[in-house]
């Protein structure tokens, strides 16, 4: 298992070929770059395991949805500028 990851992966999307996404047992979502199958980013915020991972055909964009305890679904947005980089939620 990957540095920072605790459980298992419940569910992941292949992004154009260069990006795998996840959700796992632990409420994470996880950015993996596909060829060095390196974490590349780790998303916080929901409470109870990520049943449900999607992207957006043409942008940068991740929905992921949680279990009971949590029941929200969340989007995920790549807000990355010279400015102000990261992802909000």
């Amino acid at each position: 298992m990957s540095a920072g990851l605790t459980r298992r992966c419940v569910k992941c999307s292949f992004t154009g070929g260069k990006w795998i996404v996840s959700g796992s047992e632990d409420g994470k979502v996880v950015l993996w770059d596909l060829q060095t199958r390196e974490i590349v980013q780790v998303l916080e915020g929901h409470k109870d395991t990520v049943l449900g991972i999607a992207t957006h055909p043409t942008e940068n964009i991740i929905a992921s949805s949680a279990m009971e305890k949590d029941l929200t679904i969340r989007l995920w947005f790549d807000t990355e500028t010279p400015s102000n980089g990261g992802v909000k939620t």
